[in-house]
């Protein structure tokens, strides 16, 4: 187990159950590796584990359909519950709660039952999933975990569990304490001791500006890269709709696209759905982090009216804040160009970057999927400048686009670049749908 307070080891074949670990062919083992115990930590961090009345254990295949139907599966176990357990239990935020899990999910941190699940604590049925019975869970689900802490009693209690499908799961029984939002909240670590600024700073630069060194190293020398000269970029929530008061990310993810912190925290309190609402892919809470170059925007914009939402970043990172003339007088000093960790800029440096000298570039796309907006000149023989058509071979030019080498003084204008509503400069790659 990949978690540092457990690093348990489990056998290849009991916990990875694929079509052929079932011939008989052990699977090669996951780069990253989490047991059941583990991953039940991350699925709800609202939930604290106390205690383990029953561990994790497999249901039992009892009769197989002729019909090539999904066979029936069932386990029955017993715990124990000690008079310091049922104490515990007295106390206001604790609990117990049955728990299942899909051994091999690709959705690592979650709970899953089984198709037509049959839960019953001490003969008393318990309705284990809000789903219809026959409906599997997709990717974008998720079941909870019952509480039957009503349902059991001091001393020896007994769980049966039933379903009708053809994966492998395991059940637990849990002693938990619940965490308010405050304390989950505090799990994230603070600003300074998260994501170093330098690297959210070469992001922003990365996405902005489209690329990086490394992949314009194949460039000739006569194709030089030219980017817009600033483009927008929305600091509204995409869950909230609002400003971000605290910019938050998944430290893992590509894009730039933040989320406000508390918003997605809270929301999750309920749908237990730790993921990225620009990509979709799937996390943990521990993989939040405070976005170091955002947050340091929208602290300073804490002042500004609500509707102020949009900020101009040029491909070095400099960054003012977008406003119509109604707003200009009220935001003051936030209309004015400020480098990345904040402070002003000056008005000489300002004109001098907003006039840089424009060369020829060709059309390229960044590896993250971000496409930047530019354009493709090059000199022929004759020692004139000639327009390349996109996607063209490096060769072919398009008829009457040829003109002086002086051509050089008239691209001054900015070259326009659209983006998101959550500032990724990049839409959505994931269709999928939410199933809660």
């Amino acid at each position: 187990c990949e978690d540092p307070k457990c690093n348990a080891w489990q056998h290849l074949a009991c916990v990875l159950v694929t079509e052929k670990s079932l011939e008989g062919i052990l699977p090669n083992p996951p780069d990253i590796f989490y047991c059941q115990t583990c991953r039940l930590i991350r699925a709800d961090p609202f939930w604290v584990t106390v205690a383990h009345p029953l561990y994790p254990v497999k249901l039992n295949i009892t009769s197989i359909p002729p019909d090539g139907s999904n066979p029936t599966q069932s386990i029955e176990k017993t715990f124990q519950l000690t008079r310091a357990d049922r104490d515990l239990l007295s106390k206001q935020d604790y609990d117990i709660q049955a728990w299942c899990m899909l051994l091999d999910d690709k959705v690592t941190f979650r709970m899953q039952w089984p198709l037509y699940a049959d839960l019953q604590i001490n003969g008393v049925p318990v309705r284990a999933i809000n789903r219809p019975g026959s409906q599997m869970l997709g990717a974008n689900g998720r079941d909870d975990g019952p509480i039957i802490t009503h349902c059991t009693r001091d001393g020896i209690n007994k769980i049966s569990l039933g379903g009708c499908d053809a994966r492998i799961f395991c059940v637990g029984v849990r002693i938990v304490r619940r965490r308010t939002l405050h304390q989950v909240l505090s799990l994230i670590p603070k600003e300074a001791d998260g994501e170093p600024f330098e690297d959210a700073l070469s992001r922003v630069r990365r996405c902005v500006g489209g690329g990086n060194a490394t992949e314009n190293a194949d460039d000739s020398d006569t194709d030089i890269e030219v980017v817009a000269d600033c483009i927008p970029v929305s600091l509204r929530c995409p869950m909230s709709g609002l400003r971000m008061k605290m910019a938050g990310r998944f430290k893992d993810c590509a894009h730039m696209a933040c989320f406000d912190l508390e918003v997605l925290v809270e929301m999750n309190q309920r749908s237990r759905k730790w993921q990225c609402p620009t990509c979709l892919k799937n996390y943990s809470l521990e993989k939040i982090v405070i976005d170091p170059y955002f947050n340091k925007i929208t602290s300073k914009m804490r002042d500004c009216v609500e509707d102020v939402t949009d900020i101009e970043v040029k491909p070095d990172g400099s960054w003012r804040v977008k406003a119509d003339n109604d707003n200009r007088k009220t935001l003051g000093e936030l209309c004015l160009w400020h480098s990345p960790d904040g402070s002003l800029v000056s008005s000489a440096t300002a004109d001098s970057n907003s006039n840089p000298e424009h060369k020829p570039a060709k059309l390229n796309v960044g590896s993250d999927g971000h496409s930047a907006l530019r354009l493709g000149i090059r000199k022929n023989q004759n020692g004139f400048w000639e327009f390349q058509k996109p996607g063209s071979a490096r060769g072919g030019v398009s008829s009457g686009l040829m003109c002086e080498e002086n051509i050089e003084s008239n691209f001054r204008h900015v070259i326009p670049m659209s983006s998101t509503a959550t500032g990724s400069g990049r839409e959505c790659e994931d269709g999928s749908v939410n199933q809660d």
